[in-house]
C-alpha cells in the first residue's frame, strides 16, 4: 500500500489466484485504460479499430500485464490476456458503423475464439462509440442484440450499468455457457464552441486520412 509502483508485480500475481480475480483484475485495469482513452476524442477522430486497440494492449504491457494484439485463438483475436495458461480472457472490438458490424465482432468472439473451457469463459465486446454517445450506442445494440441473437445463443442479461451490459448464453460447439461484457467506450465527439462548429467533423470513408474505411452494411 505504502509503494503502490515497487511492489507492482507481485500485486499482479497475488491477484490472479483464481480465474475470477484473473477476470476481476482484467476488468479493473481495462477501467482505468479506458477512461484516459475516452480524454481526448477529438484526437483520436481518423484512428481504426486496430489503433485504438493497440493502445489498449501497450497500456496493459506498460502496467506489467500481458496482453497480446491479433493473438491466433481460432482467428486473429484482437486482445487476449493469457495468464501461464492457466486463465485466458478474450476481446473484440468494433466502431460502432452499425449494429450489423457490431454483432459479426459477436460471433467473431462466441463462434471462433473463446472455447467454453475452465480456462476460457468469459470475454468482451469492446465498441469504440465514434457516430452517436454511449448511452445511444450501447441501448440501440442491447435491442439489436436481444432480438438477434435470442434463439441462436439462449442469451440472458446478467447485468446492466453505464455504458455496459453482460450476458450468459451457450457455446455452439460445446454448449457450455459463456459470459460476455458489452462495454461501449466513448469516442463520440460532442464539443459545440465555434470552433468546433466550423470544424468539419471526419466522415471516416476516405483512406487518405482514416487507417479504416467504413464497411458497407449489406
Amino acid at each position: 500500500m505504502l509503494l503502490p509502483n515497487a511492489t507492482a508485480s507481485i500485486q499482479s500475481e497475488l491477484s490472479k489466484s483464481n480465474f475470477d480475480e484473473f477476470i476481476n483484475n482484467t476488468y479493473s485495469l481495462l477501467d482505468k485504460i479506458i477512461g484516459r482513452i475516452e480524454l481526448h476524442p477529438i484526437h483520436r477522430e481518423h484512428d481504426s479499430e486496430d489503433r485504438t486497440t493497440i493502445e489498449i494492449v501497450n497500456a496493459f504491457n506498460y502496467l506489467g500485464e500481458r496482453l497480446e494484439h491479433e493473438a491466433s485463438y481460432g482467428g486473429n483475436c484482437d486482445l487476449t490476456s493469457n495468464f501461464q495458461n492457466k486463465y485466458l480472457w478474450l476481446g473484440e472490438a468494433k466502431i460502432d458503423y452499425s449494429n450489423a458490424h457490431i454483432y459479426q465482432g459477436f460471433r467473431q468472439l462466441c463462434d471462433r475464439y473463446l472455447m467454453a473451457s475452465k480456462m476460457s469463459k468469459q470475454g468482451a465486446l469492446l465498441i469504440y462509440c465514434k457516430s452517436k454517445n454511449i448511452a445511444e450506442v450501447i441501448s440501440s445494440w442491447k435491442t439489436y442484440f436481444k432480438r438477434s441473437a435470442q434463439t441462436e445463443y439462449s442469451i440472458s442479461i446478467e447485468e446492466e450499468g453505464n455504458g455496459y451490459f453482460i450476458t450468459n448464453h451457450f457455446h455452439k460447439p460445446t454448449q457450455q455457457n459463456l459470459k460476455i461484457k458489452h462495454m461501449a467506450i466513448s469516442l463520440f465527439i460532442s464539443a459545440s464552441d465555434k470552433s468546433a462548429v466550423k470544424r468539419k467533423p471526419c466522415l471516416h470513408s476516405c483512406p487518405q486520412c482514416c487507417a479504416e474505411v467504413k464497411p458497407i452494411t449489406l
